[in-house]
């Protein structure tokens, strides 16, 4: 038979466990995602990253970046493939940019010869990036 002292202590440790669980499912149900929200997040990043890929490609098949990048003494191949290493963040910089200079030659505010200078720039900044990552 148990003791009054050890019926009071067995009942406090089984009040402490459910208390400990039911504190800990409370505590975790914040924390959780769904298998939606997880998907819906996965494939808005795809997309904004295929987005800004294709402004950086477009960007240098250009007649413009195709200048830039043989007087730069590269191929087209290589900096694809730099490209294709870049971080979601340092691609989306890279299309932002990208997009702003077509902007600026569209509005005559640059001249070629500017923007030959600033293609090879970026493509000197994509290298380097790529480089360090190896």
């Amino acid at each position: 038979m148990l003791s009054f002292g050890s019926k009071i202590r067995n009942s406090g440790l089984a009040l402490f466990c459910v208390a400990l669980m039911v504190f800990s499912q409370t505590a975790m149900a914040g924390h959780v995602v769904s298998s939606a929200d997880l998907q819906a997040a996965m494939n808005t990043a795809s997309h904004q990253r295929q987005a800004d890929s294709t402004a950086v490609n477009q960007f240098l098949q250009s007649e413009l970046g195709q200048r830039a990048i043989q007087s730069a003494g590269l191929s087209y191949a290589k900096i694809q493939q730099k490209v294709a290493v870049l971080s979601d963040h340092e691609l989306s910089q890279l299309a932002a940019r990208s997009l702003d200079l077509q902007k600026d030659f569209a509005a005559g505010r640059l001249s070629s010869t500017h923007i030959t200078y600033i293609i090879i720039a970026a493509v000197a900044i994509v290298l380097i990036i790529a480089l360090a990552a190896d």
